[in-house]
């Protein structure tokens, strides 16, 4: 194939790969995205390539995964690709091209990457390649730990994109726990709009009346705000995994099947302290959830649809378990696709101004960054508040964090500007070891590196041979965990 290039970009020593959204360029640095209606039409004609054929592609790939769900996912879920993957030397025509071949300079590698969110080689961004490679080969080598994804962006720009088994960029992801932050983040643009009265405000002022059982009820929670519900400093009502008790566990199974999760969660009880004592658990956030609904008329889902997921072109997202009510789960249950977990990073990196508008407040951003409760261990600072934790895995990087059970992970660091987003399903407690590893060992010296940033032109190859390796999920997960395209349930709308 002759030179080749796209948006300003000449590529070299690439593979090049159709799928449903657009083509894939695996370069040395990583890869880069580009949809098929701006990627050049010779290029398209070399690949013999029919962009009819990515919708059917697409629809082959998701009928292929639900009868892997039922079957058993012995064999690899998705189909072969349209034979359109090549390997071929694009001569290098830019007269500032490195001696290894890889474009440099300003423009090297940076294009549209998923709609709206930019691309860039790691090394150009003074991050480490060389650790970044070594990232890439730990979770190779680990293949029995189920890590489906994780992205680093730097700057606002995506620099580190793995995904392992063939999972589709576009598929969504079950997140866990990191829903209570989302949640968080739109009580804050409901704050911003004037739809929801300030964390300080009691709940019995801020949710109706008649969600109430009696006014005694009412009297109660007139002791608890918003501030104290998003440090789980509210309802006395331990779940599992956190609490494993057969009290626990039928408390859970009936909260969940509950018609309608705020009223069972106003008439559980008080922690003795509120706003004092923590207690971590799945009900709490509830109150959270019941309280945006009634106050913008909206599920959480259509919430976020309107003011965050739709401006900043959020793509196949879903909130799962909603009740009979309508109202969506607190604790758990969003899915979304890894690029869009970066994209809510960038979005707090940036003071809440995406495209020019302002989505969030930078006052709201702030606040979430500033942890007020102790968690369970109860030493040191406070780590926790607003549906946020705080970490710094024993390195002198700080991270707002976003935290799910099974390995769901979105952490922030303001003073490099990186958002680490990961996606899995760890059983046990190795999660939590394995992403400080990875966060200690790796990540944080890619950003930090000394005496300085290197290249390293093994690491694309070493990205795509992880996207082609073989599914970590198998037929004993739970069907919620395995990413997919195509929604898992049907949302409705909230109704008052």
């Amino acid at each position: 194939m002759e030179s080749t290039t796209i948006e300003g970009t000449t590529y070299n020593n690439v593979q090049i790969r159709a799928e449903p959204d657009g083509i894939l360029i695996y370069h040395s640095s990583g890869l880069t995205r580009i949809p098929y209606e701006r990627a050049p039409k010779d290029l398209l004609a070399k690949l013999n390539f029919d962009v009819s054929e990515a919708k059917s592609y697409q629809e082959q790939k998701e009928k292929a995964a639900q009868q892997a769900l039922v079957g058993g996912l012995s064999k690899k879920v998705t189909p072969e690709a349209p034979s359109v993957e090549q390997t071929a030397p694009i001569k290098q025509d830019t007269p500032d091209a490195s001696a290894e071949g890889v474009p440099s300079g300003p423009n090297e590698t940076v294009t549209t990457f998923s709609g709206d969110l930019e691309h860039s080689r790691a090394f150009d961004q003074g991050v480490d390649e060389q650790k970044l490679w070594e990232l890439a080969r730990y979770i190779d080598e680990n293949k029995n730990i189920p890590v489906f994804s994780l992205l680093i962006s730097r700057r606002g720009k995506l620099i580190f994109e793995l995904y392992t088994g063939g999972i589709d960029p576009n598929a969504s992801h079950y997140l866990m726990s990191v829903t209570k932050s989302m949640l968080s983040t739109l009580v804050g643009i409901a704050m911003d709009k004037g739809l929801l009265g300030d964390e300080n405000q009691p709940l019995s002022k801020v949710i109706p009346a008649n969600a109430f059982k009696n006014r005694k009820q009412s009297e109660k929670f007139s002791a608890v705000n918003l501030k104290a519900v998003m440090g789980m400093s509210a309802l006395d009502a331990p779940v599992p995994p956190h609490d494993k008790s057969a009290k626990a566990s039928a408390r859970n199974s009936k909260f969940f099947a509950a018609k309608n999760r705020l009223e069972f969660a106003l008439s559980e009880d008080l922690l003795n302290r509120v706003g004092a004592d923590f207690q971590y658990n799945d009900i709490t956030p509830s109150l959270a959830s019941g309280a945006l609904s009634f106050c913008t008329g909206k599920s959480a889902y259509d919430f976020a649809e309107e003011n965050l997921f739709g401006p900043l072109g959020f793509k196949n997202a879903e909130w799962m378990h909603q009740d009979a009510s309508g109202l969506d789960l607190g604790g758990y249950g969003l899915r979304l696709r890894p690029v869009d977990m970066q994209k809510w990073g960038v979005l707090f990196l940036s003071k809440g101004v995406r495209g020019g508008n302002q989505i969030i407040s930078e006052s709201w951003i702030s606040k979430s960054a500033e942890p007020y409760m102790m968690s369970e261990a109860g030493q040191g600072e406070p780590n926790y508040g607003w549906f946020w934790w705080k970490q710094d895995y024993g390195t002198p990087l700080v991270f707002q964090e976003a935290n799910g059970w099974k390995g769901q992970r979105l952490a922030i660091n303001y003073d490099k500007q990186i958002v680490v987003s990961m996606t899995a399903c760890i059983e046990g407690d190795k999660e939590h070891v394995f992403f400080e590893q990875l966060m200690r060992d790796y990540i944080v010296p890619s950003v930090d590196p000394l005496p300085g940033a290197k290249k390293n032109e093994a690491l694309g190859s070493e990205l795509l041979r992880l996207q082609k390796s073989r599914p970590r999920y198998s037929s004993s997960m739970e069907k919620r965990m395995i990413p997919s395209i195509a929604p898992k349930e049907r949302h409705k709308p909230f109704s008052l």
